[in-house]
């Protein structure tokens, strides 16, 4: 019940990073990624480093258990989607009728998609949703071995 509620705590904590960039860009689309510093764009920082060193203060204090990694492995990949998906509908100024590859795919190489005939979606939402699956096989359905494996593992180098 714990790891669920980590879950989706992460999760909204993510989700919320959308109000930060509709409250940034407005209707300057990618205006996050303007500002850099050494060349390196805002929004990386902020999703792939700030965000995963938070995670990691969780993982360090908590010691190493392999449910609650790949809980926040999984949080992080289902909030990457919705943080994504919530810009769409909460930007005034884009909105969620924009939320397609002839919009958001015109050669700025923004968001690449992925067409099933019926439906189009981002490929980074699909590529999300089948990382899951093994995260959940290995840190949260055996997670016994795991956590063996790494004790073994230190036990040896101590």
């Amino acid at each position: 019940m714990r790891n669920l509620a980590v879950l989706l705590v992460e999760i909204l904590a993510i989700t919320s990073f959308s109000f930060w960039a509709v409250a940034i860009e407005g209707s300057n689309v990618g205006k996050l990624d303007t500002y850099n510093y050494n060349g390196i764009s805002a929004n990386f920082l902020i999703l792939y480093v700030t965000m995963p060193l938070f995670l990691l203060v969780a993982v360090i204090a908590k010691g190493f258990d392999s449910k609650f990694i790949g809980t926040l492995i999984i949080g992080a990949l289902i909030g990457g989607i919705l943080q994504d998906f919530t810009w769409f509908v909460i930007n005034p100024a884009f909105g969620i009728q924009n939320f397609n590859s002839k919009i958001t795919w015109t050669g700025a190489a923004w968001i690449k998609w992925i067409n099933f005939g019926v439906f189009e979606v981002p490929n980074f939402y699909v590529y999300d949703l089948i990382l899951i699956l093994p995260v959940w096989f290995v840190f949260i359905k055996n997670y016994r071995a795991v956590d063996g494996f790494y004790k073994t593992i230190f036990r040896k180098n101590q």
